[in-house]
């Protein structure tokens, strides 16, 4: 049996997910790539999902790119620095209105 610290497993625990959706896979992953699916998220879940994208922010390599699904080069740390902006955005929204 082998004992990961902490760090280890939260890194391997959030690259199991996967950090970017893979829009060509789902439907869903389509709707997260673009961000749509966070007006359906209740609060707890919308924190949640900050958190994770925050946690993925720290861990990801900030040279590391993927290829869209448009076939263009993009990097994995401006979709996620895009999906907290956006997270932040949902949340003012919510509380304005």
């Amino acid at each position: 049996m082998v004992i990961l610290s902490n760090r280890v497993k939260l890194r391997k625990g959030y690259l199991a997910t996967g950090c970017i959706p893979d829009p060509l896979r789902s439907y869903e992953d389509l709707q997260k790539y673009h961000h749509r699916d966070l007006p359906d998220l209740d609060d707890l879940a919308l924190w949640r999902e900050e958190s994770k994208t925050k946690r993925a922010l720290v861990y990801c390599n900030p040279d590391q790119l993927y290829v869209d699904y448009l076939g263009e080069l993009q990097t994995v740390q401006g979709w996620l620095i895009e999906r907290i902006g956006r997270i932040r955005k949902e949340r003012k929204r919510r509380a304005a209105g």
